[in-house]
C-alpha cells in the first residue's frame, strides 16, 4: 500500500470540509480536526483521522448533534457542570478544558463535569491545551463496556482512560494518557482496516476465551490484571456518581447505534502561581 503524506493544517482543513459538507457547525468542525489530527501527530492512530467516517456517519444519521447548544453552569465556585447537548465529545471537552482554565485563574482549581456528549476521542488534546499554558490538567470518561472483568467471563466497566498533562520549564509538557484496559478497543477496529492480527493475550472473545482475530474479540483485557480493574472502577466512580449519568453495562457503547449521549469527563486543573512550582 502507497502511503501518501499529508501536512497537519492541510488534514485539519481538510477534516473541517468533510464535517462541514455534512451540516456540522464551525466550532466542532475545529474541535474534531484539531483532536483527530493530534492524534495522529503523536503517533495515536487508533484515534486520529481514521475515525472521521464514523464520525460523519454519527453526524448524518442523527447519532450526534451536529449544531449543539451547549449549558454551562456554575455549581459552585470550583466547580462547572457542562450539558453537551448531544455534541461532539472533542468539541465538548475543549469547552470544558477552557472553562475550567478560566475557574482555576481565579480559584486555583476547578472541576468539570460533561454530560450528554460523545466519543471523547484524543483526550490528551484537551490536557495538553491546558499544560501548554502553565496547569496541571486531568481527565477521565467512562466508556461503553468493553472490558473482561478480571477473572470473569463477560464485562462490567468500559475502558475508562486516565489522562494527566503538566507543563514543564523547558520542551513539551508531560503527559500521560492511558486506557485502564491493556489496549484500546479501536485497536481491534484499526485492525480490521488494515487486515493485522491482535497482538497474543489482550482480547477475547464473547465466551471469554483469548482470541487474535480482530471479528472475534469483543472484550479487551484490564492492564496489570486486579489493578487495571480496579482503576477503571475508580474512573467509573468519579464520572457518574459526580454526574448523575448512566454506569457499566447501561453506558451506550461507542460502537453500536449512534454515538453514546451519555459520555461523560471529569477535569482537574491546579494553576502555577510563580514558577517555582514544582509537580
Amino acid at each position: 500500500m502507497t502511503m501518501k503524506r499529508a501536512s497537519e493544517e492541510g488534514l485539519k482543513r481538510f477534516v473541517q470540509e468533510v464535517l462541514a459538507s455534512s451540516g456540522v457547525d464551525p466550532y466542532s468542525c475545529d474541535a474534531v480536526s484539531q483532536s483527530l489530527v493530534h492524534a495522529n501527530l503523536r503517533g495515536i492512530d487508533t484515534h486520529g483521522v481514521r475515525l472521521l467516517p464514523l464520525y460523519v456517519d454519527y453526524a448524518e444519521k442523527g447519532g450526534v448533534n451536529k449544531r449543539p447548544q451547549f449549558r454551562l453552569e456554575r455549581t459552585f465556585p470550583s466547580c462547572c457542570y457542562l450539558d453537551a447537548d448531544n455534541g461532539f465529545g472533542a468539541a465538548a471537552g475543549f469547552r470544558a478544558i477552557d472553562e475550567c482554565m478560566k475557574i482555576a485563574e481565579e480559584q486555583g482549581v476547578a472541576i468539570a463535569s460533561v454530560i450528554n456528549s460523545s466519543h471523547s476521542g484524543f483526550m490528551a488534546a484537551f490536557t495538553l491545551r491546558a499544560a501548554a499554558k502553565g496547569f496541571i490538567a486531568f481527565s477521565f470518561t467512562n466508556t461503553g463496556p468493553v472490558m473482561l472483568s478480571h477473572n470473569g467471563k463477560n464485562e462490567y466497566f468500559g475502558s475508562n482512560p486516565i489522562c494527566f498533562a503538566a507543563p514543564r520549564e523547558e520542551g513539551d509538557p508531560f503527559c500521560v494518557d492511558m486506557a485502564t484496559t491493556a489496549r484500546t478497543f479501536n485497536s481491534v477496529q484499526l485492525a480490521k482496516l488494515t487486515g493485522s492480527k491482535l497482538d497474543e493475550g489482550y482480547y477475547a472473545d464473547d465466551q471469554g476465551e483469548m482470541t487474535t482475530d480482530p471479528w472475534k474479540a469483543q472484550y479487551v483485557l484490564p492492564s496489570g490484571g486486579h489493578k487495571g480493574f480496579a482503576l477503571s472502577a475508580m474512573v467509573e466512580i468519579l464520572c457518574t456518581a459526580l454526574s448523575g449519568t448512566a454506569f457499566g453495562p447501561h453506558t451506550v457503547p461507542m460502537y453500536g447505534q449512534g454515538s453514546d449521549p451519555g459520555r461523560v469527563r471529569l477535569h482537574l486543573h491546579e494553576t502555577h502561581t510563580n514558577c517555582d512550582h514544582s509537580i
